[in-house]
C-alpha cells in the first residue's frame, strides 16, 4: 500500500510558480511497526503476531499483521439515545453528556449494539506516537460485512492516549461486539518531522472522551 502525494520543494519566484515533486510514502511494515512498539513504546499492550485462537476458542483477530495492527475492544460502551432529555440537537461546541446512555457488556464478553445507533468505545491499547509516525484507523472487515462501520480516524505524530472508536449499527438488528477481541484495524506511515508537537485537546485522553470544541 502507498500514499501518492505532492510535496513543494524550493521557493515561489517572483511569478509566483512553485515547483512540485512526487513522494511516495508507504504504510510501515511488520517489522517497524514492531520495533517501535517495543524500543519505543508506541503501542502497549502489544501482541507480537495476529492472535486467531484463545484456549481453543476462535477469537476476531488483533495483533500485528503483515502491515498494520489489529486492536482490540475495551470494555464500556457508551451509545446515544433519544429517550434522554438532552434537548432536540447534538452540538458538538456544547455537548451535553446526557445525550449518551451506558450500555454494559454480558457475562460473556458480549455487547449488543442497537440497530441504527452509533456507540464511542475505547480500544484495549493505548498510543504513544513518535514525532515522525502517523495512523489510520480503519474497521476490521469482518464487522464491515455485518453492517458495522468504523469511522475512519486520524493519529496525528506526537499524539498520546487511549483512542476512542465510533462504532455504527447499519443494520435493522443488534449486532454482536466481542470485548478483548479484534475490532479496528490501524496503518501506521512515516511523516516528515513536524515544526510543532501536537497539543490539541485530546492529548493524554482517558476513557471516552466526549467532543471537545
Amino acid at each position: 500500500l502507498i500514499f501518492l502525494f505532492y510535496d513543494r520543494v524550493g521557493r515561489c519566484n517572483p511569478c509566483g510558480c512553485c515547483s512540485y515533486s512526487l513522494r511516495l510514502q508507504m504504510f510501515l511494515n511488520d517489522n517497524e511497526i514492531r520495533h517501535l512498539a517495543m524500543h519505543d513504546g508506541m503501542l502497549s499492550p502489544f501482541e507480537s503476531s495476529m492472535v486467531k485462537v484463545i484456549d481453543g476458542v476462535r477469537v476476531l483477530g488483533f495483533g500485528l499483521d503483515t502491515a498494520g495492527y489489529d486492536l482490540r475492544l475495551a470494555d464500556g460502551l457508551r451509545v446515544f439515545s433519544d429517550t434522554l432529555n438532552a434537548g432536540e440537537v447534538i452540538d458538538p461546541k456544547n455537548f451535553d453528556e446526557r445525550h449518551l446512555a451506558d450500555l454494559s457488556a454480558n457475562k460473556d464478553g458480549k455487547f449488543l449494539l442497537p440497530p441504527h445507533t452509533t456507540g464511542l468505545a475505547m480500544a484495549v491499547e493505548r498510543f504513544r506516537m513518535p514525532r515522525n509516525v502517523g495512523a489510520l484507523v480503519i474497521a476490521k472487515s469482518t464487522y464491515a460485512r455485518c453492517g458495522v462501520s468504523l469511522n475512519a480516524t486520524k493519529i496525528v505524530p506526537g499524539w498520546e492516549g487511549e483512542l476512542v472508536l465510533e462504532i455504527t449499527n447499519q443494520t435493522p438488528k443488534p449486532v454482536v461486539l466481542y470485548v478483548d477481541e479484534g475490532i479496528a484495524s490501524v496503518l501506521f506511515y512515516r511523516t516528515n518531522d513536524p515544526g510543532a508537537t501536537y497539543s490539541g485537546g485530546y492529548q493524554g485522553q482517558s476513557g471516552v472522551t466526549l467532543p471537545k470544541a
